[in-house]
């Protein structure tokens, strides 16, 4: 019977192999082979661990329930198994069960977050909120933004959560201006840093834009983590490290809700203990492709911008809202470094964008579906998948002969960012490979493209999928595939963070593959004006709560939807839970 199910589709060949070497280096029954290679599935899809006591919620369990019970129900003793602390392949902490690594990666977040704990009780609050006026205005009711800049300036560590629009880098560059100002040193130990360089540029050029209209003498030179800690060749691990930090007092992480628990557990081993650590990120995006998911874990289940009687004291003191004091609770110590921005400031709240992305989140969607059916809502719009070919064709032809038609390379880069198509799956009619080929055949219909059987051709788009460090290419950088009159050549562009350009002969790049469509997760930390999103049209596991909300706030002012209405509401409902012991580590238990 284990073996009928181990040969089921959510088990790969890797998982079986990594059940069989277990047993038989260590010794063990099928009940021990069966409970492994859950832990290496568990693991391939993005959690940190494999919860035994939720065997009920495996796609498989209504076809073997009295195996899988009697595996939860079962004792485990085996020189592969150990406890916190043990160094085994396998470690059981609690309910919980671990590849030892991932086991390794959430104790050492857990307890650096917990150091970082603090605030600094030494600075002058005199100075904090005229400082803050200047900024931010007084304030009457609660301002999200000046509470977290105020946070950020009396704490070690701040985590600022919103949606698109709520304006997280406004807050960023206002609280730069602020810690700058009032804290000496910080000036020229200060790094900001995003999982991508498609993060990192976009970070970067809005800080830019801020800094211009503020008028404030503030960094915006961005990199990416990767980057900043130091990647070495030929050798594991970083540059920097818990032997070799990092020459910071201030770091500043933007898009969080990408990073893994690997790269997380390695950046925290990097920044000095006396260092400020402020992360920004959306909570309700998608997690990271690897596994973990690490914002969603740190920001917790609690009630939002609830603080403890002290901080809400020290907040109210520092001008933030009269009602801010109201906000007091008995929230444990990590809510008191946590702070959601609230007002959304791209979408008005009449818009259609605006309606939907918060039903998605609140899972409402049968009040999303009608205002996605709105004719009067303008800037969202939903067809069923009959309607796919005819409406996709119209919106390829209306965008993407916009950075085709331009010479500059510049205008090429920015006309490209103006629409973007996204998928939720990379196999079949609506997925990733097929529309890319809709696309291509549609602009060669048109006399826009000449696509050549090696794909290389002027106007390809492209995307990095495998990071390469000597080219300095890195997965998820996009570039454009032109022909250079210079060098009478196609070569294939790459915009960098400070908007100059490098170009390589497409034969040297890493792997890659062409990005008229990108899949919603590869979209997390752009911004397009439009965006038409494509559901698959059958019910999909990977189709969830987070997923629509990522996809439908990539969008600026417009979304178009391809999906059947009940696959829509489902998906709604269908939320992303990934199993993890981080936020129990850092959280009480329900929160």
């Amino acid at each position: 019977m284990i073996d009928e199910i181990l040969q089921l589709d959510y088990f790969a060949a890797i998982d079986r192999h990594f059940a069989d070497f277990l047993v038989s280096r260590f010794n063990g029954d099928d009940q021990a082979r069966l409970l492994y290679a859950l832990i290496s599935s568990c693991n391939r899809a993005g959690h940190s661990c494999f919860q035994l006591s939720a065997v009920r919620e495996l796609p498989f369990y209504d076809d073997f329930p009295s195996e899988l019970n009697k595996l939860a129900s079962g004792t485990f003793s085996s020189p592969a198994i150990g406890a916190p602390g043990d160094y085994r392949p396998i470690i059981n902490d609690g309910d919980l069960w671990y590849l030892h690594r991932y086991h390794y990666y959430e104790t050492n977040i857990a307890r650096q977050i917990k150091q970082r704990l603090r605030f600094a009780a030494e600075l002058d609050n005199d100075l904090a909120g005229p400082e803050l006026d200047h900024l931010f205005g007084s304030a009457t009711d609660i301002d999200w933004q000046r509470t977290a800049a105020a946070l950020a300036f009396y704490g070690y560590f701040t985590i600022i959560s919103g949606g698109p629009g709520t304006g997280k880098t406004t807050t960023v560059a206002k609280m730069l201006a602020v810690l700058l100002d009032l804290i000496p040193g910080l000036r020229g130990r200060t790094a900001l840093a995003a999982p991508t360089g498609k993060a990192a540029a976009r970070l970067e050029e809005s800080l830019k834009t801020v800094r211009s209209r503020l008028g404030c003498d503030i960094p915006a030179e961005t990199t990416t983590i990767h980057r900043l800690l130091g990647v070495r060749r030929g050798k594991p691990g970083f540059r920097h490290n818990r032997e070799n930090r990092l020459a910071v007092d201030l770091l500043i992480i933007d898009e969080v809700s990408m990073v893994d628990l690997a790269l997380m557990s390695s950046l925290l081993d990097a920044v000095p203990d006396s260092a400020r650590l402020i992360m920004l990120g959306d909570k309700d995006q998608l997690a990271s492709v690897n596994p973990g998911a690490v914002l969603a874990d740190l920001c917790g289940r609690g009630e939002v911008n609830r603080f403890s009687r002290t901080t809400a004291d020290l907040l109210a003191a520092a001008g933030c809202g009269k009602g801010i004091s109201t906000m007091a609770g008995q929230g444990p110590t990590m809510q008191d470094h946590i702070v959601q921005l609230q007002t959304s400031y791209r979408y008005p709240p009449y818009s259609g964008i605006g309606q939907v992305a918060p039903l998605i989140n609140r899972g409402q969607g049968e009040k999303a579906v009608k205002v996605l059916e709105d004719e009067q809502a303008g800037d969202i719009e939903l067809f069923p998948p009959g309607k796919l070919e005819s409406r996709l064709k119209k919106l390829v032809k209306q965008f993407y002969p916009l950075y085709l038609q331009e010479h500059d390379l510049s205008k090429i880069f920015a006309a490209f960012a103006v629409f973007r198509i996204l998928v939720a799956v990379r196999q079949g009619v609506s997925g990733l490979e097929t529309i890319n080929n809709f696309v291509e055949k549609t602009l060669a219909e048109a006399g826009l493209i000449k696509p050549e059987p090696n794909c290389c051709y002027h106007g390809r788009p492209i995307m990095v999928t495998r990071n390469d460090y000597a080219l300095r290419l890195f997965n998820g950088d996009t570039g454009i595939m032109l022909f250079d009159e210079q060098e009478e050549r196609l070569l294939v562009f790459f915009q960098g963070p400070d908007g100059t350009f490098r170009k390589f002969p497409p034969a040297r790049l890493p792997e890659h593959e062409t990005v008229f469509a990108m899949t919603v997760h590869k979209s997390q930390g752009s911004e397009y004006d439009h965006v038409a999103l494509i559901l698959p049209g059958y019910k999909n596991a990977i189709v969830t709560r987070e997923l629509l909300y990522t996809a439908v706030t990539r969008a600026a002012k417009s979304v178009t939807v391809f999906a059947e209405k009940r696959e829509f509401v489902d998906a709604v409902h269908r939320r992303t839970r990934r199993m993890s012991g981080l936020g129990g580590k850092l959280w009480p238990s329900g929160l």
